[in-house]
């Protein structure tokens, strides 16, 4: 899961989002984000709060409810395989910390032999390129 799923859902608070977040959590075998996540919910906290855009104890409100999901599943550390891959090529371009996550989720893949994977994202940047690279999308 990349943060855009997690940020739709919560902070923006989209009910539909929501809901449908909550359906693939509860299908999933298992629910994977990296490490990233968290940091960029709460920068995004921290943007629509300085401009005035959301009262802050409504989106204190929307991250906590964001980190408890995040609670729930397994973290992929930002370690040097992840950083490494996100360090190389990819087959379409892409921004920094979407290749993070990206890479994330192909170290997932590599170190869990997992057959499966599938990457529920609402960024069309970072769906681009996991599909271009073999990862299902939801």
């Amino acid at each position: 899961m990349e943060t855009s799923a997690l940020a739709r859902a919560y902070l923006h608070e989209d009910a539909s989002a929501q809901a449908a977040l909550t359906s693939e959590l509860e299908s999933a075998d298992t629910v994977v984000t990296s490490a990233l996540t968290a940091v960029e919910l709460r920068r995004a906290v921290v943007q629509v709060t300085t401009s005035g855009r959301v009262p802050q104890e409504r989106a204190n409100e929307s991250l906590r409810r964001a980190l408890e999901v995040l609670a729930r599943i397994d973290v992929v550390p930002l370690d040097e395989p992840v950083l490494a891959r996100a360090g190389g090529a990819f087959p379409l371009p892409i921004r920094t910390l979407d290749a993070l996550h990206v890479a994330s989720a192909l170290e997932v893949r590599l170190q869990r032999e997992v057959t499966a994977l599938v990457m529920l994202s609402r960024d069309k940047r970072v769906r681009d390129v996991a599909a271009a690279m073999g990862i299902q999308l939801v």
